[in-house]
């Protein structure tokens, strides 16, 4: 290995261990999200600043090494020998390095790009965004938590202060941290908790979670030490205050005190216990198991896991596919051309071309994940769509083309920096496919992106980008032709091409090539990413609660009395659960989930339980009354009138729809009597059918 690819391997190396350092510091970022999403984002930062690696060591050789510009530019005072015996590779890596906080306006860049990175794996939001839904639950210290809880508090604590139901009081708070604090000590002891009241008794109950202690040691020994220093003041407030009355006004300041830091411990406890679960929950449904084992009775919002990377990888294999047989086709077939020559060109076009398009689609789709940009619209007009973030996408995939093209060339021609800056002049018009390109994958997949689309919608999308690719390329073509004859600016002083850049393809291989590549990629990447952001019915009712509460709950005040209400949800499940004529236990559960999710609202002043048994008396009626019955739209009809006072209180009746169709989906099948009879309730509260965001279907892919 000659020298040059010696700096270059040591340099990347250097640079990339460096990177991931920064990005993992502090190293609680590794514990503020997923291990998916740290690894996913660490991997965007690490490659974005191996960009910059590669764009700096062209402009150091671009401009002279001696030469201050790029120097002062950087806010950088260069290296004080002039006899050029540090490579433009070694220097670069050491501006990324050992010397990056010295360098002011790089220094800056790699900040915001890290920052950047920190949003795209949610560092360190999620992890604050789990324990404030952990704070927000419904938390009942469970039975097998009472027994360490009294031995946890000492013998001299006073009993009345224990209070495992939630009623907001100030004992239930202390007795809610204090139920934490026993659960994460239990992570590291395995022995406090008395498992034999367990189901999986024989088995540990945190065993996956025993190693989150040791790394967050500073956290668990400033926890254990706060809430000891705490536990002979909670004795004596709540002593001292039990018999004190409302008008006490010192035993209120007293209480106030106290319940200051018993919420700052509650906070940090939920902070620690939500990156436990992060740990060792990296999918929604485990951190939903664990956090339901630690007390918390309505389930937690989960962001769906499910990873785009395995469809991205599939769409650049299709890409490299595709463009290979084609340049295989019309050089083999149409020129004549040798079977060397089409390899060649195989190896050194497709990949670069691939790449291009690749991110294109990466760069129209990525914003969405971080705005939220996706509208419920579908009739192909402009109206609520964010056409700002279409031309952003373009420009950045513009910008993201350029750089592609310049360092692949640059390593196709050895370093030689200099032609690849001179080839970006003959082949720029092409940069327009990429910008048009991106705006309109980007459009495409804000179709139907709440909703199920038609089944023949992702063919109508392949159509119209084929179309819309047939005509960019042919006025690419044009121009690049045109730009062949007259030359580029007098300022190059180019007597032609460069090599590198080949002839403009024809037009009878670019046309069709166009259209089958529009047709692919407009009819398979907004499909599959609608598929890959659709989640649950029940995480979309979460949504919806966590999106309308504070509507919600106005509206709720606002009526005389919600039992009508109560009265209507509750039979409107029963009915979508017993319309088959069959009650699953999963359905009840589903049903039990469901009021736990509802119990934010104060819907109801009736017990959970006796709301269960109301659930359970309805669907054995309309059971033996859909079976008996000649006329089963007669019992519909009148199982409907329950539901007349959702009409014409839109967010009352969205309510009432989503919590329909997560009944529905509880069973991972929607039949078709189901899906029509949420049609029926759609209609009845003069809702618009494409608020429903289900179809019939056999089996659901994803049902959390």
């Amino acid at each position: 290995m000659d020298v040059e690819k010696l700096e270059w391997v040591w340099g990347t190396l250097l640079v990339g261990l460096y990177a991931y350092h920064r990005f993992n510091t502090p190293r609680r970022n590794r514990y503020s999200t997923t291990f998916r999403r740290f690894v996913r984002s660490a991997f965007f930062y690490i490659f974005a600043v191996e960009l910059m690696y590669f764009v700096l060591v062209a402009l150091l050789r671009i401009t002279a090494v001696g030469d201050d510009a790029i120097f002062t530019m950087l806010d950088f005072d260069g290296p004080e020998n002039d006899d050029g015996s540090l490579s433009a590779v070694l220097l670069a890596a050491l501006m990324l390095t050992t010397a990056l906080p010295s360098i002011g306006k790089l220094s800056k860049i790699d900040e915001q790009l890290r920052e950047f990175s920190w949003r795209v794996g949610h560092i360190p939001g999620m992890a604050y965004q789990l324990a404030r839904r952990m704070r927000q639950a419904r938390y009942e210290t469970p039975e097998e938590f009472v027994a360490p809880l009294r031995r946890e508090l000492g013998l001299g604590f006073p009993e009345h202060a224990i209070r495992p139901s939630p009623d907001g009081s100030l004992e239930h708070l202390w007795t809610t941290t204090s139920s934490l604090i026993v659960v994460i000590k239990d992570w590291k002891n395995q022995d406090i908790i008395d498992k034999k009241s367990w189901s999986d008794r024989d088995q540990k109950v945190w065993s996956d979670l025993v190693s989150v202690n040791e790394r967050l040691k500073d956290d668990y020994e400033y926890l254990i030490m706060t809430f000891d220093r705490l536990k002979e003041r909670a004795a004596a407030c709540f002593t001292a205050t039990e018999r004190a009355g409302a008008g006490d006004i010192a035993a209120q300041e007293y209480r106030n005190d106290f319940r200051e830091l018993v919420v700052r411990l509650h906070r940090d406890v939920s902070l620690y216990c939500a990156r436990g679960l992060l740990i060792c929950g990296d999918r929604g449904d485990k951190r939903r198991s664990l956090s339901a084992r630690m007390g918390f009775r309505s389930v937690l919002v989960a962001i769906p896991e499910r990873s785009p990377i395995h469809h991205l990888a599939a769409t650049f294999l299709l890409l490299i596919t595709m463009f290979s047989i084609s340049f295989a086709v019309f050089d083999l077939f149409y020129s004549g051309s040798s079977d060397s020559s089409v390899v060649g060109r195989i190896i050194t076009i497709v990949p670069l071309i691939s790449m291009i398009y690749m991110v294109g689609i990466c760069v129209a789709l990525f914003p969405k994940g971080l705005n939220d940009t996706g509208t419920n619209r579908h009739e192909g007009g402009f109206h609520g769509r964010p056409v700002g973030t279409y031309i952003l996408s373009g420009l950045a995939a513009v910008g993201a083309s350029v750089i592609i093209t310049f360092i692949y060339r640059s390593i196709r021609e050895s370093g030689d920096f200099r032609i690849a800056f001179e080839a970006f002049f003959w082949t720029y018009p092409w940069l327009l496919t990429a910008f048009i390109f991106t705006i309109v994958v980007a459009l495409l997949a804000d179709n139907y992106r709440m909703r199920m689309a038609p089944r023949w919608f992702p063919l109508l999308e392949g159509v119209v980008l084929a179309v819309v690719l047939v005509v960019v390329n042919t006025l690419v073509h044009s121009l690049l032709e045109f730009q062949r004859e007259i030359g580029v600016a007098d300022w190059m002083t180019l007597d032609g091409a460069p090599a590198s850049v080949g002839p403009t393809p024809p037009l009878e291989r670019l046309i069709p090539l166009s259209f089958v590549l529009g047709l692919l990629v407009g009819g398979l990447v907004p499909h599959y990413y609608r598929k890959w952001i659709a989640v649950s019915a029940h995480d979309r009712l979460i949504r919806y609660l966590d999106r309308n509460r504070i509507e919600l709950i106005e509206k709720l005040g606002n009526l005389e009395s919600t039992d009508q209400v109560t009265d209507g949800l509750v039979s409107a499940c029963a009915y979508v659960a017993a319309v088959d004529q069959t009650v699953d236990p999963v359905e009840r559960e589903r049903f039990a989930a469901i009021l736990d999710e509802l119990s934010c609202l104060n819907i109801s002043e009736l017990s959970r339980d006796k709301l269960i048994e109301m659930f359970n008396e309805k669907t054995e009626r309309i059971k033996e009354n859909l079976s008996s019955a000649d006329a089963p739209d007669d019992i519909l009809k009148c199982e409907l009138e329950t539901i007349c006072h959702f009409k014409g209180r839109p967010y009352l009746g969205m309510l009432l729809l989503r919590c329909c169709e997560s009944m529905a989906c509880s069973d991972r099948r929607i039949h078709q009597v189901e899906y029509d009879l949420i049609v029926k309730i759609v209609d009845k509260m003069d809702l618009e059918r494409d608020e429903i965001s289900i179809r019939p279907r056999r089996k659901l892919l994803y049902e959390g």
